[in-house]
C-alpha cells in the first residue's frame, strides 16, 4: 500500500523507473510519478498474477526504453486504474502511456481503466497486447492543465477538464486512516496536499472527486468568496488582509496563495490574483 507518495528521478536498468511490483495486490493512492526512467514501465512496472490498483495517481514525464512510457502491466491478471492521469510520457518502443500483455492466453491481463486522462487514448497512449484486455468507461484524451508542469507544479488550472471528472461511485479507500476516525474503509478524505479531496470545483452543488493526485481548490487562485469566479468579493475580502502576516489581526491564510505559501499577503499574491481576475470554472 502506497498513500500519498511522490516519486520523482528514479531510474532503473531493468523495468519500474520507480515501482517494480511482483505477485503483489499493491493499491497506491494519491501518488505523483514524475521523470522515471527504466527499460520497460518508466514509472511503474506490475507483473505475474498480482491484482495492481492505481488510484488518483498523476504519472507525468516518465520514460521507457522500451514499452509503456508511464506503466506497463505483464501477466498481471486484473490490474485497475481508476481517476488517475497519464500525459506527456514516453516509450521508444510501444504504449507511450501504458503497455499491457502476458505470456499467453492461460495468463491473460485484463486491465480496466475509469474516469483516467490518456494521453492519446485510442491512438499510441495505450498498446494492447494479443494476451490482454482493455476495457473501461468515463475516460478523455484532454490536456489536464497543469498549473506548470516545467516547474514541477501538476496541480489543476482552473479551465481543466479533470476538475469533477473522477468516479464519485468508487472513490479510492481510506487504508491508512488519514482522518482517525478508525474506519478504514471509507473513502479517502485528503489529496497529495493533505486538503479535503471532494471539493466542488465547478459548483455544481456536487463535491466530485477531480482526476490526479491533486484536489482543485479555486481558492488557491482567488475565489476566497467560493462562487467559482475571481471577482470584486474575492477583492474585498483579499484588500481587508492586505501586507498582513500570520499573527497580525487580519490576516487570513485563504489569500496567501503565492507558491509555496509565505505567511504574508503581499505582491506574489496580488501578481496569482491579478492573473486569474474574472476567471470562472461554472
Amino acid at each position: 500500500i502506497g498513500i500519498n507518495c511522490s516519486f520523482i528521478s528514479n531510474k532503473s536498468i531493468g523495468s519500474g523507473g520507480a515501482i517494480f511490483t511482483d505477485d503483489s495486490d499493491d493499491i497506491l493512492v494519491n501518488c505523483l510519478f514524475k521523470s522515471n526512467n527504466s527499460n520497460s514501465g518508466g514509472g511503474a512496472f506490475s507483473k505475474s498474477e498480482g491484482w495492481s490498483t492505481f488510484f488518483n495517481c498523476t504519472f507525468a514525464d516518465n520514460h521507457a526504453e522500451a514499452n509503456g512510457g508511464a506503466i506497463e502491466y505483464w501477466g498481471a491478471k486484473i490490474p485497475n486504474l481508476y481517476n488517475c492521469i497519464f500525459w506527456n510520457n514516453a516509450a521508444d518502443a510501444n504504449g507511450q502511456q501504458i503497455y499491457v500483455d502476458s505470456y499467453d492466453e492461460s495468463s491473460k491481463t485484463y486491465l480496466t481503466i475509469n474516469n483516467c486522462d490518456v494521453q492519446d487514448f485510442a491512438g499510441q497512449g495505450i498498446f494492447e497486447g494479443i494476451y490482454a484486455t482493455v476495457d473501461g468507461i468515463n475516460n478523455i484524451d484532454e490536456d489536464p492543465m497543469f498549473v506548470d508542469p516545467y516547474n514541477g507544479n501538476f496541480r489543476l488550472s482552473p479551465d481543466s477538464n479533470c476538475i469533477d471528472a473522477g468516479d464519485w461511485l468508487n472513490p479510492p479507500p481510506d487504508l491508512a486512516d488519514l482522518d482517525n476516525d478508525g474506519n478504514t474503509s471509507d473513502a479517502i478524505p485528503y489529496d497529495l496536499d493533505g486538503r479535503f479531496r471532494y471539493e466542488d470545483g465547478n459548483c455544481d452543488i456536487f463535491g466530485v472527486i477531480d482526476m490526479g493526485a491533486y484536489e482543485f481548490h479555486f481558492a488557491d487562485f482567488g475565489d476566497f468568496h467560493d462562487d467559482c469566479i475571481i471577482n470584486l468579493k474575492d477583492f474585498a475580502i483579499f484588500a481587508l488582509t492586505w501586507l498582513e502576516s500570520e499573527g497580525d489581526l487580519n490576516y487570513d491564510d485563504r489569500c496567501d496563495i503565492s507558491t509555496p505559501a509565505d505567511k504574508t499577503i503581499d505582491w506574489a499574491d496580488l501578481k496569482i490574483f491579478c492573473d486569474n481576475w474574472l476567471t470562472s470554472t461554472l
